[in-house]
C-alpha cells in the first residue's frame, strides 16, 4: 500500500474530510476557484475588521470599494451586526481582542499541516471565558455553531493564546440568512469537551492520508473543488432524479407545474446542492478552458469592461482641467432612516431629550416574498389577499 500523504487540512474544510476523508485527495491538485459570492465574503470580512479596528460603523465605507467589491448598504447593515455583536463582548479594559487571527495547530503534532484564521476572539481573563465570532455574509447556506469548522477555530484561538479556558462560547453571525435559532447562534463548550474533539479531529484527519480514504457524498459536498469531477456526485444527482421524478436517461428537468407538492419540497430541499454542483461544473470548464483544453461547444469571452478613473487624484486632476463645477463632481445619496438614527446618536447626547425620528417620516415595506423552509421563525403571509397587510407590518 503506498504511504499515507497528507493534504493540507484547513479549518474552513474541516466539516467536509471529517464526514468524506477522501475528497482532501480529491481536491490536491484542483486550483481555487473565486467567485462573486466569495470575493464579496472576502470583502465584507475585511469591512468588518476596519470597522472593529477603527471603532467606527460600517456604513462609513458605503459606496467604497473593498478588493474590488463596493460596499452597498445592504452589506454594511450585515456587517454592523457581526460588530455590534463583537464589540458587545468586550466587557473590561484587559478584556482582549483579537481579529483575523491566523493559527496553526502545529505545536499539537497533527497528522497533517493544521491551520486556519479565527474572525474575532475575545479572551476574558476575570473569567476564564474564550469567546470566538465567525461571521457568515451568505445568505443559501446556513450553518450550525455546533460545526466541526468552529470547534477548530476555538482550539486554534487556545492554542495561539496559550490559554487553558474554563468555557469555550462559540457564535456565528449570519445576518442575511434565517435559522430557526436566529441570526447569531452560540454554543458552550467545557475544556475537556474541546480536548475530546481534539482527538476526534486528528483520528479523523489521520484518514485523509489513506490512499484509499472513502467518498461520501452529502451535503457537505456542496463547497468541494472535486464535485464537478467527481462521477458519484453526477451520478447522485441523477439518481435522486429518477428515483423522485421516474424519468429515463438522458434526464431533463420537467416542468413545475408538472410536480406534485411532495416533489416541488423535495426540489427546494435539494436546491443547493444542485445549485452548487452546478457553479462547480462551470468553474470546472473555465479552468479547462484558460489552460487551452478545448470544451465542446464553449469558449471563454471578457466580461463586459466598465470605465473607472485610476484614481481619485487623477480624475480631480482631469476635472480642474476641464472647469467641471464642483456640483458636477460628486453625487449626493440620501442617508437611510437607519443611518439617520446613527447621526442622532452621534450629534446628540444620551438622555430624554434626545430627539427620535418621527414615524410618519418614514415607512416600513417588504419588497416581495421570499420562500422558506416551515421552521424559520417568521410569520407566514396569509394567501387570502391580506399579504399586502404583512408588507407593510412593523
Amino acid at each position: 500500500m503506498p504511504p499515507k500523504a497528507h493534504a493540507n487540512l484547513g479549518a474552513s474544510k474541516a466539516e467536509r474530510w471529517m464526514h468524506c476523508p477522501g475528497s482532501v485527495r480529491m481536491e490536491k491538485d484542483l486550483p481555487d476557484h473565486e467567485t462573486s459570492y466569495s470575493r464579496e465574503g472576502t470583502s465584507a470580512h475585511e469591512l468588518g475588521e476596519r470597522a472593529l479596528n477603527k471603532g467606527l460603523d460600517a456604513d462609513v465605507w458605503v459606496g467604497a470599494e473593498i478588493n474590488g467589491i463596493e460596499v452597498t448598504d445592504d452589506m454594511a447593515e450585515a456587517v454592523q451586526v457581526y460588530v455590534d455583536f463583537v464589540m458587545s463582548l468586550v466587557e473590561h479594559e484587559e478584556d482582549e481582542m483579537l481579529l483575523e487571527q491566523k493559527f496553526s495547530l502545529a505545536k499539537l503534532n497533527p497528522p497533517g499541516p493544521m491551520f486556519g484564521t479565527a474572525d474575532a476572539v475575545v479572551w476574558h481573563p476575570r473569567t476564564g471565558i474564550l469567546d470566538v465570532v465567525d461571521y457568515k455574509n451568505g445568505r443559501g447556506v446556513v450553518v450550525s455553531a455546533d460545526d466541526p469548522q468552529f470547534k477548530y477555530y476555538g482550539l486554534g484561538a487556545m492554542l495561539h493564546l496559550m490559554k487553558r479556558p474554563e468555557q469555550i462560547r462559540i457564535h456565528v453571525v449570519q445576518p442575511r440568512a434565517f435559522h430557526p435559532d436566529g441570526i447569531i447562534r452560540s454554543i458552550e463548550l467545557a475544556f475537556d469537551e474541546l480536548v475530546e474533539f481534539k482527538h476526534e479531529l486528528f483520528e479523523r484527519a489521520e484518514r485523509t492520508g489513506d490512499p484509499d480514504a472513502p467518498l461520501v457524498v452529502g451535503e457537505w459536498c456542496r463547497f468541494c473543488k472535486a464535485q464537478a469531477v467527481w462521477p458519484a456526485q453526477e451520478r447522485h444527482m441523477v439518481e435522486v432524479a429518477q428515483s423522485e421524478f421516474s424519468v429515463e436517461e438522458p434526464w431533463s428537468p420537467p416542468k413545475p407545474e408538472a410536480l406534485s407538492l411532495d416533489q416541488l419540497r423535495l426540489v427546494l430541499e435539494r436546491s443547493s446542492d444542485i445549485v452548487s454542483w452546478l457553479r462547480a461544473v462551470e468553474d470546472h470548464v473555465r479552468d479547462l478552458l484558460e489552460k487551452e483544453n478545448p470544451v465542446p461547444g464553449w469558449k471563454l469571452v471578457p466580461k463586459r469592461a466598465r470605465r473607472k478613473w485610476v484614481s481619485e487624484e487623477e480624475a480631480l486632476r482631469v476635472l480642474d482641467e476641464l472647469d467641471i463645477p464642483e456640483e458636477d463632481r460628486y453625487t449626493r445619496k440620501l442617508v437611510s432612516p437607519a443611518q439617520a438614527e446613527k447621526a442622532i446618536k452621534k450629534h446628540y447626547p444620551p438622555g430624554l431629550n434626545r430627539p427620535k425620528l418621527p414615524e410618519e417620516a418614514y415607512e416600513k415595506k417588504s419588497s416581495g416574498t421570499n420562500v422558506v423552509p416551515d421552521d424559520d421563525p417568521r410569520a407566514g403571509i396569509d394567501a387570502t389577499g391580506e399579504a399586502e397587510r404583512f408588507f407593510s407590518a412593523d
